[in-house]
């Protein structure tokens, strides 16, 4: 039986939906996955691997990971899941299709016949909502409409940027349809526009990504989402793990997976 670490952070809403992708791939070809967490410390790859002795790495780094190095693994086979595509020169990675997350976003706002929509970028300057921000805004002009994006003053401390999101809030045209990076950015706009007195939906009309029951339920009104096949690239990462174990010939690339 071959072994498989999984090196991954609970804390992130995805990790369930990817842990599920590799474990169907994985009792399919009747692997042993071993769940690392590295939510809450640094882990140490050295002392991880000399115990478990694995076949095969899936590495998590969309929140830093830079222990989870291409050098700390050596020669095994290793899938990076979220990683820098600056770092992925050579590596075999999975990512989602950001950019195709940000057209989605704009064909469903566009649909409510609105003249202007706004984006509002996560809390931490990420590639990844750079990559949604650029798609958005690009479908957005190019249907004609007005587009506004929130300059999030990222140097100051959270409640700053949220006074920094009312003021702009005041002053963004109505009705106006909102693109949030992701779902935590919907709530903090659903909060500040509850300040306010702006009515949703009929003011602001909101969607967010990643599909977090938790906060798109509680939320009132209850918050739409795109939401990413986050089990779909868990899967397409352990099938391609699965090739590079039986082959050292397999080519690295980036490969994508989309939203459901």
């Amino acid at each position: 039986m071959k072994t498989v670490l999984f090196f991954v952070s609970s804390t992130r809403h995805s990790c369930f939906g990817r842990l599920d992708g590799v474990l169907r791939y994985a009792t399919k070809h009747g692997w042993h996955v071993q769940v690392v967490e590295r939510a809450f410390h640094k882990v140490d790859v050295r002392e991880t691997l000399k115990f478990w002795n694995p076949d095969g790495i899936i590495a998590e780094c969309g929140s830093g990971a830079g222990e989870l190095n291409r050098r700390a693994f050596g020669k095994l086979p290793v899938v990076y899941f979220d990683r820098d595509p600056k770092h992925c020169k050579g590596e075999m990675a999975v990512r989602l299709d950001s950019e195709g997350v940000g057209r989605m976003a704009a064909k469903e706002l566009l649909s409510l016949g609105l003249d202007n929509f706004a984006f509002v970028p996560f809390r931490l300057s990420m590639r990844w909502g750079e990559e949604r921000a650029r798609a958005f805004e690009t479908d957005i002009k190019a249907a004609g409409k007005n587009h506004f994006q929130f300059k999030r003053p990222y140097a100051v401390s959270l409640a700053e940027q949220r006074e920094a999101l009312e003021n702009w809030m005041k002053d963004l045209p109505k009705p106006c349809g909102i693109f949030a990076s992701n779902d935590y950015v919907s709530e903090e706009v659903v909060t500040a526009a509850a300040r306010l007195k702006i009515a949703i939906p009929s003011q602001l009309a909101i969607i967010g990504v990643d599909n977090d029951e938790q906060i798109c339920e509680s939320a009132n009104p209850p918050l739409t989402s795109i939401m990413p096949d986050f089990a779909d690239g868990g899967y397409l990462a352990a099938q391609l793990l699965g090739r590079m174990m039986e082959s050292k010939s397999v080519k690295p690339g980036v490969h994508t997976f989309g939203a459901s």
